[in-house]
């Protein structure tokens, strides 16, 4: 039906109409390809942010735990020494307390 209606406008106007009509194709193929490619770009601009957020909550993840890590460790050394500071004290009360004396006179002078 289109290209009988085509044909008819040839007639009536000659080749003019389908100049126009196959300008008006090309023109609508542009602006398609135009607006397909200017939505890509958009997409890919919010892959990058999102990417982008991931990255930096990962880093702030692994900071936190990091610190969190430094901690625990920090905690379990100060347990050790006071773990052998009494196991030191059970084992030879005398001598823990003839050291603790000494420290304690020796810091005075």
């Amino acid at each position: 039906m289109m290209d009988g209606i085509l044909d008819w406008l040839k007639g009536l106007f000659g080749d003019s109409a389908q100049e126009a009509v196959d300008t008006l194709q090309g023109t609508a193929q542009e602006q398609g390809q135009q607006v397909t490619e200017e939505a890509q770009g958009y997409a890919e601009q919010a892959q990058d942010a999102a990417g982008g957020l991931g990255d930096q909550a990962q880093d702030a993840y692994g900071e936190a735990a990091g610190g969190l890590q430094d901690q625990a460790q920090e905690y379990t050394d100060q347990a050790q020494s006071a773990g052998e500071s009494v196991q030191d004290v059970a084992q030879d009360p005398t001598a823990a307390a003839e050291d603790a004396f000494r420290n304690g006179t020796e810091g005075e002078r």
